[in-house]
């Protein structure tokens, strides 16, 4: 199975191209990670309204960051994931975990909600 958006899902970023790829690459490795590891318990926190600040709370957590920073590898083996991508898709694996990937992709595939005012 794949672990990726569908056109009906949207992106992820929002920005296309090689950044989405890499976000989509990221949340893979994520999702599969998590399912090779069924006892895992997703534990992470960040600031309200600050992006790219992302702080694992338990060594599962860190080292399903350091699983989603690796998948971002360039062909040259360097990370390419900034602080907005490994917040995003950390975000996102948080709602995976806590509720499955069948609601995640509803929920994509309901739209976006307003949190911009």
């Amino acid at each position: 199975m794949s672990y990726r958006h569908t056109p009906e899902m949207g992106e992820i970023s929002g920005f296309g191209g090689g950044y989405e790829k890499t976000c989509q690459d990221m949340l893979e490795a994520g999702v599969e990670w998590m399912l090779e590891h069924p006892e895992f318990e997703f534990s992470a926190e960040g600031y309200q309204g600050a992006v790219g600040l992302v702080y694992a709370n338990n060594e599962e957590t860190q080292e399903l960051m350091h699983v989603i920073v690796n998948a971002s590898k360039n062909k040259d083996g360097a990370p390419e994931a900034d602080g907005a991508q490994i917040h995003g898709i950390m975000q996102r694996l948080g709602f995976i975990a806590n509720n499955g990937w069948h609601a995640y992709v509803a929920q994509c595939r309901a739209g976006p909600k307003k949190v911009v005012q």
